[in-house]
């Protein structure tokens, strides 16, 4: 499993992120001042004094309360969060158990590093699923890249596997 695994290699920093004691009036203030320098917007994510991911929600919430309403009463703090050296896969395999845009990924001190977004999460899926059809098919490794692999190289790896087959 290790050989074919990639770790985490893409994470966004530039998130939605508000201290803890932030109010909706203060993540809609936010949103209006660094809206432009925000790669993605699905969630907000607070952090401690010590940057440390406590809670996570959701860009309609800032709609749904009064600006003098605090984050930290409606954040989930049961978040779902992946390790930098974390394999790919787990991302992906969080983002689409429980339906998620992003993963927040965290040290091992809990404090955030960035996300992995709805389309990094897409990509893997997609190189995932191509290294696995590869693998089914005796084609390992050196020929994830159909296009740059010569045929006779291909050939020469799928011929064991045709013959194994006959057998």
């Amino acid at each position: 499993m290790q050989s074919f695994k990639q770790v985490i290699k893409k994470t966004i920093k530039e998130v939605p992120i508000l201290p803890l004691e932030s109010t909706i009036f203060d993540a809609k203030k936010f949103l209006a001042e660094k809206i432009s320098a925000l790669e993605t917007i699905n969630y907000f994510y607070v952090v401690d004094g010590e940057g440390k991911l406590v809670g996570v929600f959701s860009m309609k919430e800032i709609y749904n309360h009064p600006d003098s309403f605090k984050v930290k009463n409606l954040m989930q703090t049961k978040i779902f969060k992946v390790l930098p050296e974390a394999h790919q896969e787990e991302a992906v395999i969080l983002a689409l158990k429980h339906n998620f845009k992003a993963i927040p990924v965290v040290d091992k001190d809990e404090h955030f590093l960035g996300v992995v977004p709805s389309d990094v999460i897409l990509n893997i899926l997609h190189s995932e699923h191509v290294e696995d059809f590869l693998k089914s098919v005796g084609l390992v490794g050196q020929f994830t890249n159909l296009e740059t692999s010569s045929s006779w190289a291909l050939v020469k790896a799928r011929i064991p596997w045709l013959i194994f087959g006959l057998l």
